[in-house]
């Protein structure tokens, strides 16, 4: 090979993708799992990897810390390749400062047990907001989208968030691509049967270019669908492959699913783990110390769940999907860390998810 065949070799760069699921203003968590990223950064992988980090939304509310968790985040920007997604809460935020048709409809619902009142404080330390907002048990109506005042720094932050995302990965032959949105989408032909959406098309495709909160209002406008039904607030576990994506998301914690749902396969929501959902309700899996196999093929998932309710006390978890490791040997990393971590346990757990094993 001579020199100039030489130059042009290049090497492709394996992806790594860490996916962390909703924060709800719980900063020691996030610090622990993006202190484990770290440490992998740093120790563990080799350079020849692309490292990117996405966030799967709901950065904000019930918890007490949604600042230094923005913060955080905007400190990771610096490190790393992020994607931040929309979430829920952080839509009623915007639908909030930009007085959204629905705020106008239904009245305020950010604060209206959504924790709403919570990042308000955290973000504008000040004692007279805070009497302001905890006096009363209604809307807040004395409290306006003009008293809410944030840096141009957190703005940006909160106006660039997209609400879906995707990646690709290849090796050789098979090709597993990835879709990303805060809740579950909106598609499969049970949903599509309910009655209040029978007569909406919606494809994948076009769901999944919803970039921006005008792109999601405007559809929602056009379409005329409830925003429940939509890929911010979602709830229902999906039956039917979304064309060929495997979606990856989070909005409704695992650990409550035996109080939402009546039928999860062979799931058990105290396990504080991610949700697989196979086309196949009844998928067998085995469970030791280091992993949890799965007897059906990675093809096979529908979506997985990564939020496991670190709003109620519960887990922050993060998924590390290693392109050549999710391709060839079938499996990903699960990393979580409990609420209430003490010395006494791990400040960090982690799990290998294992396919047609």
């Amino acid at each position: 090979m001579g020199l100039f065949e030489k130059r042009c070799v290049m090497t492709v760069k394996e992806k790594k993708l860490w996916v962390i699921g909703d924060i709800h203003g719980m900063f020691d968590p996030l610090k622990r799992i993006v202190d484990y990223i770290r440490f992998r950064k740093h120790f563990k992988d080799d350079e020849t990897s692309e490292t990117k980090l996405i966030f799967i939304g709901d950065y904000i509310d019930y918890g007490p810390s949604s600042k230094e968790v923005v913060d955080l985040l905007l400190e990771l920007k610096k490190e790393f390749e992020c994607v931040f997604l929309c979430g829920n809460h952080e839509d009623m935020m915007l639908q909030f400062m930009k007085n959204c048709d629905l705020f106008e409809r239904f009245g305020n619902m950010w604060f209206r047990g959504a924790g709403g009142q919570n990042t308000v404080i955290s973000f504008m330390s000040n004692p007279e907001i805070y009497k302001q907002l905890y006096r009363t048990h209604d809307d807040n109506k004395g409290f306006t989208r003009n008293d809410f005042v944030l840096e141009e720094k957190y703005l940006d932050f909160f106006n660039s968030l997209v609400y879906s995302h995707t990646e690709s990965l290849i090796s050789g032959n098979r090709e597993i691509k990835l879709a990303f949105t805060h809740a579950s989408l909106l598609g499969t032909k049970k949903e599509a049967s309910a009655s209040s959406l029978k007569d909406i098309e919606l494809n994948v495709s076009e769901q999944l270019d919803i970039k921006t909160y005008n792109d999601f209002h405007e559809l929602r406008k056009a379409k005329k669908i409830w925003i429940e039904n939509l890929h911010l607030w979602n709830r229902d576990i999906p039956t039917e492959k979304y064309d060929d994506y495997i979606l990856i998301h989070g909005h409704t914690p695992t650990p409550l699913y035996n109080l939402k749902y009546t039928e999860f396969g062979t799931f058990k929501p105290d396990s504080v783990l991610p949700f697989v959902k196979f086309i196949d309700s009844k998928v067998e899996v085995e469970q030791n110390y280091s992993s949890l196999s799965f007897r059906d093929s990675l093809e096979n998932i529908i979506s997985i769940n990564v939020d496991t309710g670190v709003a109620y006390g519960k887990a922050l978890t993060a998924l590390h999907i290693r392109e050549n490791e999710l391709l060839n040997k079938d499996k990903f990393l699960v990393v979580k860390t409990l609420v209430n971590s003490s010395r006494i346990e791990p400040d960090i757990e982690t799990l290998e998810f294992k396919f047609n094993a």
